[in-house]
């Protein structure tokens, strides 16, 4: 895709409706990667390193976006469009060998393919029957919309209360990638990691207070902080919960739960449309302490409803 992308632009013959094709394919396909690369590092690693193994993926991703951005900036700026395209594509490629290479460690998980309405059938059955599963997808649909919001009205928060313009909204951003950065770290470094039900708790408890934090802080030192706070805590909410949606089914339907895991977090949308209705109509302070006063309920329901997590 980047390839392609690529000659196109060397040709000079890019189209909108092209560049929108080309996006939908790529977005079909990381909907496809995301949950074979969270199964697959779980292979790798095995289920009482699966925390640190996904922290380990986080840093990458991290660290790979940054550094992409970098790359990809400054070749496109001295070099041209084109040329950064295909740099990427290669770097894709270097990637692929390396990926190919690898190798999980042995199970005794026999795999026997089915067809794709049969696999649909089974896990909406292991739905029905595994409340631990069913409130994992929910909460983290929940987060997904209340928590992750966040981010959308950063540049109002910048701009209109701070009056820090681009240049402090970039540092706010860097702070925030640091936070997801930070938390990353913490989790790779765990061994046999338990108790993940209740971090998990823990975590939907202070990524509430965290955007109430960001929502009341009355000066840019304080709000960085919090921002931190909240970046790490919601990468750890990834972590937490992709873990334990492959702990909480038969090692079969794995895949099939970290596809719900991407189905859940699908919900990213609706969040910013009602963080941005909810800052439009009360306020960017308060529209944070709503959202985190929500998550502070969704913990309190979860930690009700779902005894079951706490085991985990």
């Amino acid at each position: 895709n980047l390839a392609v992308f690529g000659v196109l632009a060397a040709l000079g013959a890019i189209e909108l409706w092209q560049v929108l094709f080309m996006t939908f394919i790529a977005g079909s396909a990381r909907a496809m990667y995301l949950p074979v690369r969270q199964s697959y590092a779980y292979d790798i690693v095995g289920a009482e390193n699966v925390v640190a193994g996904l922290g380990l993926l986080t840093i990458g991703m991290r660290a790979g976006q940054l550094i992409g951005a970098l790359v990809a900036g400054s070749v496109m700026q001295r070099l041209g469009t084109d040329v950064a395209l295909f740099v990427l594509a290669s770097l894709h490629g270097i990637t692929f060998l390396i990926v190919s290479r690898l190798r999980s460690i042995p199970t005794e998980t026999q795999v026997n393919p089915v067809p794709i309405l049969e696999n649909l059938r089974e896990y909406v059955q292991e739905m029905r029957h595994n409340r631990t599963l069913l409130m994992l997808i929910v909460v983290t649909a929940a987060v997904e919309v209340l928590g992750f919001s966040f981010a959308t009205i950063l540049p109002e928060l910048a701009t209109e209360r701070l009056g820090v313009g681009a240049e402090g909204l970039g540092v706010i951003h860097a702070i925030r990638a640091a936070g997801g950065f930070a938390a990353g770290v913490a989790l790779a470094g765990t061994r046999n990691f338990r108790r993940r039900g209740l971090t998990y708790l823990f975590v939907i408890y202070a990524f509430g207070l965290g955007l109430i934090a960001v929502g009341a802080a009355p000066n840019f030192v304080t709000i960085l902080a919090a921002v931190l706070a909240v970046a790490a805590l919601a990468s750890a909410s990834d972590v937490l919960t992709q873990s334990m949606m492959q702990l909480s089914v038969p090692d079969r339907l794995r895949g099939r739960a970290m596809g719900a895991w991407v189905f859940a977090i699908g919900a990213a949308p609706l969040g910013h449309l009602e963080m941005g209705a909810l800052a439009a109509s009360v306020g960017v302070g308060p529209a944070l302490g709503i959202n985190g006063v929500a998550l502070v309920l969704i913990g309190v329901l979860t930690t009700i409803v779902a005894p079951g997590l706490r085991k985990l």
